[in-house]
C-alpha cells in the first residue's frame, strides 16, 4: 500500500517550529558565553606617549573609562607595580568616569604608565599604556660671589605675620560631582558640579577629606576633597565649626 504524504501545511509548521527552538538556543548559548556583555574600554588622554618628566616632578595621568554596565575602579600602574586605585564618587558605577591620578617619578630611565578600569561584573579592560621618560633633575644653580660691602650692614626688619589662608581655588577633575548639606554622604544633595568645573572652598572638617566650597546665590555645600584638584594643600584652609 502506498504511503500518504504529509500535508505541505503540516511540513511548514514544524519546519517553522524548529527554526524558533534553534534561534531560541543560540540565544541561550550566546548568553552563557557572555558575548552580550563586552569589558570596559579606557584611553589616556595625557600625557602622550614619549613625554618627557624630571625627577621629582609630579605627572598627572587623566583617563576616560566606559562601559555599559558602569565602571566602578581605575588602577594605574607604573610597569607591574599597582601605584593607585581610584573609584568614581560616592563609589557609584558611571557609564564613562574620567579621573586624575598622579605619580612623582624619582629614578631616571623609561617607565611604562597603565591603566586599567573594571566594571560591576568585574570584568578588566585591555591596557591602555603609555611610555614616559623620566630625565635628571636640573642642577641648582650656584649663587653668585658678592664682595664685602663697605657700608655696615643695616638691622634686619622684622619680617610680617604670614595672613591665614582663608580661601582656596579648585577644579573638579570627576565627570560629576554631588555638593552636600554636611561633610559626608549621609548628608542630603544640595547640587552638582562636572568636570572642569571651577570652586573656592572656604573651610575644610577636621580630618580634611571634605571641604566646604561656595555655591550661586550666597549658599554653600560640601565636597569630597579627593575629587578635585586644588591650588595649595586643603590642610591651609580653617577648620569649619559650627559657629562659623
Amino acid at each position: 500500500m502506498r504511503r500518504k504524504r504529509p500535508p505541505a501545511r503540516l511540513i511548514g509548521l514544524v519546519a517553522g517550529m524548529m527554526v524558533v527552538v534553534l534561534v531560541a538556543c543560540q540565544g541561550g548559548l550566546s548568553a552563557a558565553l557572555g558575548q552580550g556583555d563586552r569589558p570596559p574600554t579606557v584611553i589616556i588622554t595625557r600625557p602622550p606617549s614619549g613625554v618627557r618628566v624630571p625627577a621629582g616632578q609630579v605627572l598627572e595621568v587623566q583617563s576616560t573609562s566606559t562601559d555599559d554596565r558602569g565602571v566602578v575602579r581605575v588602577e594605574l600602574f607604573v610597569g607591574d607595580r599597582r601605584l593607585r586605585s581610584d573609584t568614581p564618587p560616592e563609589q557609584l558605577p558611571q557609564v564613562s568616569f574620567t579621573v586624575i591620578q598622579r605619580w612623582t617619578p624619582e629614578t631616571p630611565g623609561e617607565a611604562i604608565l597603565k591603566v586599567v578600569a573594571y566594571d560591576t561584573a568585574g570584568q578588566r579592560s585591555p591596557v591602555a599604556a603609555v611610555l614616559v621618560e623620566v630625565v635628571g633633575q636640573a642642577p641648582t644653580p650656584t649663587p653668585p660671589v658678592l664682595s664685602p660691602s663697605p657700608s655696615p650692614p643695616s638691622a634686619p626688619s622684622p619680617t610680617p605675620a604670614r595672613a591665614p589662608q582663608e580661601e582656596l581655588s579648585g577644579t573638579v577633575v570627576v565627570r560629576a560631582l554631588n555638593v552636600r548639606r554636611g561633610p559626608g554622604t549621609s548628608f542630603a544633595v544640595v547640587s552638582r558640579l562636572r568636570f572642569g568645573d571651577p570652586v573656592v572652598a572656604v573651610a575644610r572638617n577636621a580630618q580634611g577629606d571634605w571641604v566646604l566650597v561656595r555655591l550661586t546665590g550666597d549658599r554653600t555645600g560640601w565636597v569630597a576633597a579627593r575629587y578635585l584638584e586644588w591650588q595649595r594643600d586643603v590642610d591651609t584652609l580653617p577648620v569649619w565649626s559650627p559657629e562659623q
